[in-house]
């Protein structure tokens, strides 16, 4: 049974989906662990446009809505799902995604999530932000580790951290803190913010990059991270992309996933 990783933010437009997109590619690229991206929305997310496969996902025979179709027909069995995903990396990292048309229930989304985790290793799961509705919340539950992405802004980690906008259920889950976008040289950087809210769990950045920014919104993912897998200190990009293998390196001894790759390998 493969292990999940589930993304959710308190707040819609802080890089939640991006986050996952990036920690998932660069995973993908660096550990020999069988992957899949998706998401609970029944409709087309952005997570699709992220890594140019929109356009792919569209009828009756794909994404969530065909897996869907086989479970109401009892027909849908662990070793099927690939057949309607489609490929980021060979043999590392399918996405599934929405059918554009259909919203699903929360049941049939629930059976469909524990199939992928007995044909991946590995299902990063990216959730509706904003406070948790019945599907997210349940979805937030079953995960084996939560990524929870919060901005550098005080007046969000304020109500976060007071309870406001926290759901007391996280205290019973895995959770890693991902502060987006992150400047590292802004007063308040990550130790500031362990120490003022008194967190427990690990708080880990998501450095800013405009050329990341650039791919996201060319729909070039997949080429951006293939092309700077290895690159050298002094390259622009080396900062943002060993901040995500730093990361990579804590979530993977989280979910006892260690099966590290060759870094040279296509």
């Amino acid at each position: 049974m493969g292990k999940t990783i589930v993304s959710w933010s308190p707040v819609k437009g802080q890089g939640c989906t991006s986050n996952t997109a990036a920690l998932a590619a660069v995973f993908a690229l660096n550990y020999q662990v069988n992957s899949l991206i998706t998401h609970t929305q029944f409709s087309e997310s952005i997570l699709e446009e992220m890594f140019n496969k929109a356009h792919k996902m569209v009828g009756f025979d794909s994404g969530l809505k065909a897996l869907e179709r086989l479970a109401k027909s009892v027909l849908l069995k662990p070793d099927a799902v690939i057949d309607y995903t489609e490929t980021i990396y060979n043999k590392r990292l399918d996405i599934l995604g929405g059918s554009q048309t259909h919203q699903g229930d929360m049941e049939i989304l629930q059976s469909l999530l524990n199939v992928t985790k007995e044909a991946y290793d590995l299902v990063w799961i990216d959730t509706e932000t904003g406070s948790p509705n019945d599907m997210t919340e349940n979805v937030l539950k079953a995960a084996d580790l939560v990524l929870v992405t919060l901005p550098q802004n005080k007046f969000v980690l304020d109500r976060f951290f007071t309870q406001k906008d926290y759901p007391a259920f996280l205290d019973e889950k895995n959770v890693v803190y991902l502060i987006g976008s992150y400047d590292p040289e802004a007063a308040l950087n990550v130790r500031k913010i362990k120490a003022n809210y008194k967190v427990k769990n690990k708080i880990m950045p998501v450095l800013y990059s405009h050329l990341f920014n650039d791919a996201y919104n060319t729909n070039a993912l997949t080429e951006f991270f293939h092309r700077n897998k290895s690159v050298s200190k002094k390259h622009p990009v080396y900062e943002f992309t060993d901040g995500l293998k730093t990361i990579n390196h804590f979530l993977a001894k989280q979910v006892d996933l260690v099966r590290k790759g060759d870094d040279d390998e296509e």
